[in-house]
């Protein structure tokens, strides 16, 4: 999708920033033309994906979610297994683009992807370990439920959904 602005000349660089911020999350190749002067800002293959890319990342896990396994639902989310790291205060720009590729991106339900943000696998698995140390300090309901038998703690290996399919 192409996303054409003009701007007026007085446009402040944060003014700026958010609309290309925007447009990198809702996936547009931007246009910026400040009266005579023209910036392209050429978004990388996530954003410039198309459908048949999108449905191709779509079934590389018959559509479940590349982490917890969760059946996809609309609003799915694309997410690089290895992070891209992108910068805001630099328009945007991929701190390592070559990730930024087909291989790379995976089917992820929007809670799992939230989650996830920019870290690597093993700090994503860290935190799901932690997600029972935090229930189990801080969460009133939780430790009750247990304490009555309706939750049972496993202490096991946390393995995704992505690794389970390709063993």
């Amino acid at each position: 999708m192409l996303l054409l602005l003009c701007l007026k000349p007085a446009a402040t660089n944060a003014k700026l920033c958010i609309i290309k911020q925007w447009a990198i999350i809702s996936g547009f190749h931007l246009t910026i033309l400040h009266s005579y002067n023209q910036t392209n800002y050429s978004l990388n293959y996530l954003h410039s994906m198309t459908k048949k890319n999108r449905q191709a990342i779509f079934d590389k896990y018959d559509g479940r979610c590349a982490y917890c396994g969760c059946e996809l639902s609309k609003g799915w989310h694309v997410d690089h297994l290895k992070p891209i790291r992108r910068s805001i205060r630099q328009n945007g720009k991929c701190r390592y683009p070559t990730r930024d590729c087909f291989e790379n991106c995976m089917p992820a339900c929007a809670s799992c992807n939230i989650n996830k943000h920019q870290m690597n696998l093993e700090d994503f698995r860290n935190l799901i370990y932690g997600f029972i140390k935090h229930l189990n300090e801080r969460n009133t309901q939780y430790k009750i439920a247990r304490r009555y038998g309706l939750v049972h703690q496993a202490d096991i290996e946390i393995k995704f959904y992505f690794e389970n399919y390709l063993s």
